[in-house]
């Protein structure tokens, strides 16, 4: 995989008005739209966070994320998914994971759609990815006219049980799924009924396999988008696993992929709440879903969460494992990754949740 030139690759950001409308991941329309749960709100399903446990003997860490190497951060939350940890998982203790319901599904076909558990008798979740044997794997797949998924996120729906975290570095070494509808996303949401629900999105559309999604929503506010960005001029990022990060700090949001900026806003006033990961593998919002072949794969190798040390603010959750590992070649196609793969992690937090989510506009690069 060539290297990419992120600094000199165009990049669309659109700034919305308070006023515009759209619609949610978990509702029906175009890009990038909102994660969410639950009938009439914006928080109806989850996104899938899953990590994987890479190859090679373990190491001891020596060094943080470049994008926060050198500074006072230590390792809150991590997963690279050597057993089934989530609740609907084989795991009774430990868990990482709460399996959510349907979320960022909608069809152009006549085509239903549920998520996990379903009455399909679809499993989305299995182990091993990148030949490994650890590893998360969330499959979209079709049964009985039926389009079944998964969404997982770092709480349960209240908010009460997992993990979640205010400011800090969160990342996730994934592979997107392929076809022409895939959905997947790699997300953060204010977990329970607290008075701010805020989101914040990274997400890919199949169509446009060289290009990523970056929004921030105000649900509890302004009921829209705040600000988004099209990350254009990328290798097709389903041939291969790619780190994506985000950088949350009380002065701006900054985006990552395999270490080097991608694009960085100003953190918006009412955006100083805790929020959960979620990861999840969708299909449609505008994308035609006639197309799309069944048993598209999103691969996740491991989720990590740091905060700087002594912040507290992180919920309590399970630090996981250590992720000290380096990654084999084949799961890093570019040279540059593996600096800031081999180095050590300390503790950090992050925490999923996935909404309902507005959809606006989608930005258009030219």
């Amino acid at each position: 995989m060539p290297n990419f030139a992120l600094h000199n690759e165009p990049v669309v950001a659109v700034a919305v008005e308070a006023a515009k409308t759209g619609v949610s991941k978990c509702q029906h329309t175009r890009m990038p739209a909102h994660k969410g749960h639950g009938a009439g709100h914006p928080r109806h399903a989850l996104l899938l966070g899953v990590a994987l446990a890479l190859t090679g003997a373990p190491a001891m860490a020596t060094s943080l994320p470049s994008p926060i190497a050198g500074q006072n951060y230590v390792q809150t939350f991590g997963d690279n998914f050597t057993t089934p940890d989530w609740d609907h998982g084989t795991a009774t203790t430990g868990i990482k994971w709460y399996n959510w319901e349907q979320c960022c599904m909608t069809t152009t076909n006549g085509t239903g759609s549920q998520g996990y558990p379903d009455s399909v008798g679809v499993n989305p979740y299995s182990l091993g990815v990148n030949g490994q044997s650890s590893g998360l794997n969330i499959k979209l797949t079709l049964a009985k006219n039926t389009w079944v998924t998964g969404v997982l996120a770092s709480t349960n729906s209240a908010g009460t049980k997992g993990f979640s975290q205010k400011y800090g570095y969160f990342d996730a070494m994934v592979k997107m799924s392929a076809g022409p509808a895939t959905w997947p996303a790699f997300w953060f949401e204010s977990p329970g009924n607290q008075k701010q629900n805020n989101e914040v999105d990274i997400e890919f559309y199949g169509s446009t396999p060289n290009q990523l999604y970056y929004t921030l929503h105000d649900w509890s506010g302004c009921g829209c988008t705040v600000a988004q960005a099209q990350k254009t001029g990328l290798p097709d990022l389903t041939a291969g696993f790619h780190d994506y990060g985000m950088l949350w700090t009380p002065q701006t949001v900054s985006f990552y992929i395999d270490g080097k900026l991608s694009w960085s806003t100003p953190t918006p006033s009412d955006l100083n709440v805790p929020m959960a990961m979620f990861l999840d593998n969708g299909i449609g919002n505008g994308q035609k879903t006639n197309g799309q072949t069944s048993g598209a794969d999103f691969q996740i190798q491991y989720v990590r969460a740091y905060a700087l040390q002594g912040s507290s603010t992180a919920t309590p959750g399970p630090m996981g494992e250590s992720l000290n590992r380096p990654l084999s070649p084949s799961s890093v196609p570019e040279s540059s990754t593996w600096a800031m793969m081999l180095s050590g992690f300390a503790i950090l937090g992050l925490a999923g949740y996935r909404s309902t989510r507005k959809t606006s506009a989608r930005a258009v690069s030219v």
